[in-house]
């Protein structure tokens, strides 16, 4: 039995795999995979830079 690497549930004869440079992990499904990916920031996208707003203007009284 292969235990998946993030809930530890058998992976079955064909495990969803992930290369890393601490070498190979096995998930039971593309999910485990991707939130074993999303927590460890693995092939992650390039975040997005942070766009600021201007400060609010005080509205004058009428």
């Amino acid at each position: 039995m292969i235990a998946c690497d993030l809930c530890a549930l058998d992976c079955g004869k064909q495990p969803f795999t992930l290369e890393t440079p601490h070498g190979t992990l096995n998930f039971c499904c593309e999910g485990c995979r991707g939130i074993y990916q999303m927590l460890n920031e693995i092939n992650a996208p390039p975040a997005q830079p942070v766009q600021t707003m201007a400060p609010a203007t005080e509205r004058k009284k009428p």
